[in-house]
């Protein structure tokens, strides 16, 4: 298994670990001098007319970015200094252990940096937003945008989410919101996102802080693609692109003429039909936003071709949010993207990677990789080969074009050149060893061409198909052939051709190839079928019980359909000239997705993940210089067999309840009225007789005397605290028994006339109302009492929550530095069920040890990774706060007793109002509350020891040890 190489967690602020300016000089070698992408780069202005006053922060908008960042950072470890409340509780809420979709650190900060422009008022703010009002000015034609730039699966449409929830909480009259994708695939994926749609506002409650419900009352939200920002034909003249029944439509682009204004829907109309009536401004969300900017007619001729359309698309999108801002529609635009890049910068834009200049937030793929919230990238950086120094596998095509002195390549798939054949048999070797893993779905390998034709050619010699015979034959490669070895088409095909031309006239043989492959069930599917059967098993590949459940391989053209979040992908293979670092980020962004996200632990990290990236010139963290730092190493604490004698529980405590002193009542003798029942006034046994026959007797239910008791004492508490004008539902189980303690000495009194057996005379009777009266008037309250602290256990709140934890059934990986034993040589822990104890430091270390041999205890587990925490209510925010203490260990006595350890280097004062409150938690409320409540999971008695590297850790421990002994033994 290979070494865990993840440095940051999930949650955790970057480190800064890697050493940015040695990576651009060593990416810098291998790309051919070329400085390779990243959050550090310098974008200069464009060169448009005078430069305004200020605009020198515009030559070098990335280090800016760096200094909002280091901003933001301060503002956050500040306590958010100049945020409304509900904003600061929102931010702490989200930084906390509570939330039970927590979001990452990478999905905070930039919901954090939109909140300092907008909220914060420093200085540093308000400079700032004046630099983006004049950026926006001049790329924007002054449509407010801010852009975000997130990695690859590192979570886009939660930041939307959260500066949804935030806007909501915020914002009295609710949020108007549009959120905009780039096609249907990312359109599905957003759905989530309308509290009205299948998922409703689940993505909402689970950011929310407990208790609190989700304002979705006040979002009002339309999630649309920008093709639908079309203006329909009055006429009603169905469409060649529409469905039947449609009509004809014109894309929003340029100014609306008099004869398009008679023939075609008004811009208002069209924002009326898609938005709904107009009631103020609409906050736009733009997903993919790198397809949405002003185009500057670039592109010239047939090679250009794919970037002039881009520019179209991108001009079309543009153009809905300037009709919006024309209409009194507009309000601020959010850009998110993992790209904000041109596919072709503008003029007065020199650096061939250049970020948008409006960009205010980066989290970039180096930082998304060390915290393993993808996968890593393996890419080529060296070879054997001689000649001419290039990686050949790195770029496959430029390998190629060196070697055949040729612009352009036309395969042929009955004879692929040795670069390519070579190629991917290595890949197609190492999928086959990595698919052995038995995972429920099986990894996925994409293989990117540059045009049609080359894709089909590949997809034969793969796939498979058919000869001139009819017959059929076997791809080149059995885990990935649609053939079987004796000519018969699989069961499960397990590669599939994805392009828009398949059944064009030109590839008629590929088509037919795929119809005979994938074919939807029915007898004679029509075309329309058969492609949306196509469509459905790509948009569903790795899904289970889904058309796309099996498929292994994706043959395509370009990137493939972006939104397109298989998390499957191990493997990506590209032909094709890539002629920027957007477009290799985007192909490698195909496989960077991770399989999964497990719940963890404060401090855990996750597990690393790999993708293997191949003919895609990518330049990422490659070091021709050598390897890098090595992988931490990593030791597996797990719970042992055989010693169930030394397993710990401890209560899963979520929060706790205060219960105020309940009111001691008491009879008073003295007060106690002359009482006789008397003959009963409601008969027991009646007679029944008829002129003739038997007579019949009737007698009511036996009722014994203690549940008669009972009832008098339920009324008795009622006339006592009318008389007493206090409500009883605080304390109504208290006073009940009280009460009927009452109603015991009553009856025994000299006073009261009435034998115990005679007790049920006065059931349902005047006199035994009158009972209850005499028993409520000779009651009186005593003072005195004491508030407890009752504790709220985890399955209260939620059922699938167990209601105590213990060291059995663990199991981890870790790198954590320090531990006991020091070496595996050394045998595991004597005294603890876990074998190794995992300690953050070298003094947790030795307290293990200590723990380990020391003569007073019996027990001992170090509480890391366990799932055990102390709740502590932060009362500066209102929130439930967690943290985790650092030893449980039991002690050697004939009563249950445990001992809770935490150790600081200085004392709670001095370290800090973080460990007094802690430290306060504990001894204040969690011990009362565990020692003070009568449930099994609260077993015996339970102590607090807070150590310093001041104490004498032997003997502290030895009088904390005995003293519980001591009060666990008087408790019993």
């Amino acid at each position: 298994m290979d070494a865990n190489p993840i440095l940051n967690g999930p949650w955790d602020e970057p480190s800064r670990h890697w050493k940015l300016d040695e990576y651009f000089k060593q990416t810098a070698e291998i790309a051919g001098g070329r400085r390779a992408s990243g959050a550090y780069l310098s974008v200069p202005a464009p060169r448009r007319g005078p430069r305004p006053k200020g605009d020198c922060a515009l030559m070098a908008p990335h280090p800016g970015i760096n200094a909002i960042r280091g901003h933001v950072g301060a503002w956050r470890r500040a306590g958010y200094p100049g945020a409304r409340e509900r904003t600061r509780r929102l931010l702490e809420w989200w930084a906390g252990d509570g939330p039970r979709e927590r979001p990452f650190f990478a999905q905070r900060e930039a919901v954090e940096t939109v909140i300092w422009l907008t909220e914060s008022g420093t200085p540093e703010s308000l400079a700032a937003a004046q630099t983006l009002a004049e950026t926006n000015a001049r790329w924007n034609d002054g449509i407010e945008r801010i852009a975000v730039k997130m990695a690859t699966g590192t979570g886009k449409t939660r930041v939307m989410a959260m500066i949804l929830l935030w806007l909501a909480l915020v914002r009295p009259e609710g949020v108007r919101a549009a959120v905009i994708a780039p096609n249907r695939t990312v359109k599905a994926r957003l759905d989530e996102l309308d509290p009205g749609g299948r998922n409703g506002a689940a993505v909402y409650e689970g950011l929310m802080p407990r208790g609190e419900p989700a304002p979705v009352g006040k979002l009002d939200i339309h999630i649309l693609n920008y093709q639908q920002f079309r203006r329909r034909s009055k006429l009603g003249i169905a469409g060649e692109d529409d469905k039947p029944g449609g009509v004809a439509k014109k894309l929003i682009w340029g100014a609306q003429g008099p004869a398009e204004e008679q023939e075609f829907e008004s811009g208002e109309k069209m924002l009326e039909r898609l938005l709904g009536p107009r009631k103020g401004e609409i906050v736009v969300f733009n997903d993919e936003a790198h397809h949405c900017y002003a185009p500057f007619g670039t592109a010239r001729g047939a090679a250009d071709r794919e970037i002039r359309r881009e520019e179209d698309e991108a001009g079309m999108w543009f153009g809905a949010l300037r009709l919006m801002r024309a209409h009194g529609r507009l309000g601020t635009v959010f850009d998110l993207t993992a790209t904000p890049m041109w596919l072709r910068q503008p003029e007065g834009v020199e650096h061939p990677e250049a970020m948008f200049p409006w960009t205010v937030s980066d989290y970039p793929l180096v930082e998304a990789v060390e915290a393993g919230l993808t996968k890593i990238p393996r890419v080529p950086i060296d070879d054997d080969a001689g000649g001419e120094k290039i990686v050949a596998y790195r770029n496959i095509w430029r390998a190629l074009s060196m070697r055949t002195r040729a612009k352009k390549h036309k395969l042929n798939s009955a004879g692929l050149p040795a670069e390519i054949e070579e190629t991917l048999e290595t890949m197609a070797r190492d999928y086959a060893a990595g698919a052995q893993s038995g995972a429920a779905a099986p990894p996925v390998m994409i293989i990117v061409a540059n045009d049609t034709a080359n894709a089909n050619e590949l997809y034969r010699y793969i796939a498979g198909g058919q000869g001139g015979d009819g017959a059929w034959r076997p791809g080149r490669f059995d885990i990935f052939s649609n053939v079987t070895r004796d000519g018969k088409i699989k069961d499960s095909p397990p590669t599939l051709l994805k392009h828009s031309r398949v059944d064009e006239e030109e590839n008629a043989e590929v088509g037919e190839m795929q119809k005979a492959f994938f074919s939807p069930p029915g007898d004679e599917p029509t075309k329309k079928e058969r492609n949306a059967w196509i469509d459905e098993v790509f948009a569903t590949v790795g899904r289970r019980g889904k058309p796309g459940e099996r498929i292994r391989c994706i043959v395509s053209v370009q990137m493939l359909s972006e939104g397109w979040d298989v998390r499957t992908v191990t493997h990506v293979y590209g032909f094709r000239a890539f002629g920027s670092q957007l477009l290799c980020e985007q192909v490698a962004g195909r496989a960077l997705r991770r399989t999964g996200f497990p719940v963890l632990g404060p401090g855990d990290r996750f597990g690393p993940q790999y993708a293997r990236i191949c003919g895609v010139p990518f330049d990422w963290m490659v070091n021709k210089a050598g390897p890098g730092a090595p992988a931490p190493r990593t030791f597996r604490v797990e719970s042992l067999p055989g010693r169930r004698n030394l397993r710990i529980a401890f209560p899963n405590i979520a929060a706790y309840a205060v219960e105020p002193p309940a009111p001691a009542i008491r009879l008073r003798p003295e007060r106690v009225r002359p009482f006789d029942a008397g003959d009963p006034q409601h008969p027991n046994r009646v007679t029944w007789a008829g002129p003739i026959g038997a007579r019949d007797v009737s007698e009511a239910p036996e009722r014994r005397p203690n549940r008669v008791l009972y009832a008098i004492a339920a009324r008795a508490a009622q006339h006592f605290w009318r008389a007493e004008k206090t409500d009883p539902a605080r304390h109504r189980r208290q006073v009940f028994a009280a009460m009927v303690l009452a109603a015991r000495e009553w009856a025994e009194h000299p006073r009261v006339n009435l034998a115990p057996e005679d007790l049920r005379l006065l059931h349902a009777s005047s006199a035994g109302e009158q009972a209850a009266i005499d028993i409520a008037h000779a009651c009186a309250v005593a003072s005195g009492g004491r508030t407890k602290i009752l504790p709220v256990f985890a399955d209260e709140r939620d059922p699938r929550q167990p209601r105590s934890l213990d060291t059995s059934g663990v199991a981890f990986e870790t790198a954590l530095r320090n531990r006991y034993p020091a070496a595996a040589a050394d045998g595991p822990a004597e005294r603890s069920e876990l074998g190794i104890a995992a300690c953050h430091a070298a003094p947790e270390a030795q307290i293990a040890a200590l723990l380990d041999s020391h003569a007073d205890i019996e027990a001992w587990a170090r509480n890391y990774r366990l799932g055990w925490y102390i709740p502590w209510l932060d009362r500066r925010t209102g929130l439930w706060r967690y943290y985790e203490p650092d030893f449980v260990a039991r002690a050697k006595c004939a009563a249950r007793a445990h001992l809770v350890i935490e150790y600081k280097d200085e004392t709670g004062a001095a370290a800090g109002g973080g460990a007094a409150r802690k430290q306060d938690a504990a001894e204040r409320w969690w011990l009362p509350a565990v020692n003070g409540a009568a449930d099994p999971a609260c077993e015996g008695r339970w102590a607090y020891l807070y150590l310093t590297a001041e104490n004498d850790w032997n003997f502290e421990i030895a009088r904390a040890a005995r003293d519980l002994c001591a009060q666990a033994k008087e408790h019993e």
